[in-house]
């Protein structure tokens, strides 16, 4: 029952969508409460960025943050190896390889394994906006991720450049801006979001 009290006053009455979430962050909206007078703003930003209570997202609080400061961020002497979720297989099959098995994970090639989320009601349909404004805080997160990305040796430059035009395209940033190279996570946040 609490459970339910502690996910309802934060889905219902806060975020019933992403979209809601990205909304009032964009416009720094400090006029919604819940039923507990909890500022939503400031609920979903502290969640959003790893620091809210577990029952709302608890796999925020296990971000790219959390991961570097127990690997790389602790041995930055030590090699970076990466599997992009969206290359899964493809990346797995390359390690296994380069680790000295073999490649053939051709029947895992393509098969999602979605835990029944595609019957969830809401899906994501955040606009241009909503994706900017995520991007604006998250900009420590996209950082992690584009440094792990960089220093990953089982990625050629191709495949990281790739893989990075994709999120400098969902989050709205032209491919001249980033390939300035002083180009910096947290200055375009400060001067997009005014975060």
């Amino acid at each position: 029952k609490a459970i339910q009290l502690r996910t309802a006053v934060f889905y219902d009455e806060c975020f019933p969508d992403a979209e809601v979430l990205a909304m009032i962050l964009a416009n720094k909206n400090h006029t919604v409460f819940n039923s507990w007078n909890k500022d939503c703003y400031a609920v979903g930003y502290n969640t959003l960025i790893g620091k809210g209570h577990m029952l709302h997202a608890s796999h925020l609080n296990n971000n790219y943050g959390s991961y570097v400061s127990k690997t790389s961020g602790k041995y930055p002497k030590r090699e970076v190896f990466v599997a992009r979720t969206e290359y899964l297989w493809e990346d797995l099959g390359a390690l296994n390889l380069a680790l000295g098995g073999n490649s053939d994970f051709t029947e895992h090639m393509g098969v999602k394994n979605t835990h029944g989320s595609e019957v969830y009601k809401v899906k994501s349909k955040l606009s241009a906006l909503g994706r900017v404004t995520f991007c604006c805080y998250l900009h420590q997160e996209n950082k992690f991720y584009e440094e792990l990305l960089q220093s990953a040796v089982n990625l050629s430059t191709r495949e990281k450049t790739k893989t990075l035009r994709v999120l400098y395209k969902d989050c709205g940033i032209p491919f001249n801006q980033y390939q300035n190279t002083s180009f910096s996570w947290k200055k375009w946040a400060q001067s997009t979001c005014d975060i």
